[in-house]
């Protein structure tokens, strides 16, 4: 199924910080540990370098989608949305992978416990926490990167049927948002930079 992972993983992460959230101090505290850009399953097969060649940027052809809520990012202009789930944006491709989504979270969206959790260290560890037990993925990898000028996490994850699966977290102003780009290793060459440089909150000019 083309879209258990990249759904099922947002889906469960919305419920997954809901219900953590109401749970005392403690589970606050167990789940808030930062990964970092060594914690990984597996070696990753891929490396990061060969994803993150600096790459001139073509916004020919491609339509702004988004949200004020989520912000916005450019894609081909053929791509479609997929789903009228009102927490998140998601298009993707006549073949329907690759795929995009956007989504966020604000502190008074999950009312963390401890106040000062709330973040990308936060909403990363449960996403990686999810991912890690997924069937489908083989194995996580992260780094960091930059989205539309912020500091951005990536969890690269790579998926036992070849394909690819980076989410990117990160912080502007009160709310987390996440990116997330499922696709062959040649959709992550093609559309990383393209989601990295034009994301942004005008629905109009990327990267503003």
């Amino acid at each position: 199924m083309k879209n258990k992972i990249i759904l099922s993983s947002v889906t469960l992460l919305s419920a997954f910080i809901l219900a953590a959230c109401g749970n005392g101090d403690k589970k606050t505290n167990e789940t808030t540990a930062e990964p970092t850009p060594e914690v990984t399953t597996t070696a990753p097969t891929t490396t990061a370098s060969s994803f993150s060649e600096a790459k001139a940027v073509s916004y020919a052809d491609t339509q702004r989608i988004g949200r004020d809520d989520v912000g916005y990012v450019n894609v081909p202009k053929d791509w479609k949305r997929r789903t009228k789930n009102i927490k998140l944006i998601e298009y993707d491709s006549k073949d329907e992978i690759p795929q995009v989504i956007l989504q966020s979270f604000a502190k008074s969206d999950v009312h963390p416990t401890n106040q000062d959790a709330f973040g990308v260290k936060f909403i990363a560890t449960h996403y990686y926490n999810i991912l890690k037990e997924e069937e489908g993925v083989a194995n996580i990898d992260g780094e960091w990167s930059m989205v539309g000028g912020e500091k951005a996490y990536v969890l690269k994850s790579h998926k036992k049927d070849g394909g690819y699966l980076f989410d990117w977290i990160f912080q502007k102003g009160e709310k987390v948002y996440i990116i997330v780009l499922e696709g062959t290793e040649e959709d992550i060459k093609t559309f990383r930079p393209m989601l990295e440089q034009s994301w942004g909150l005008d629905p109009n000019i990327p990267g503003k």
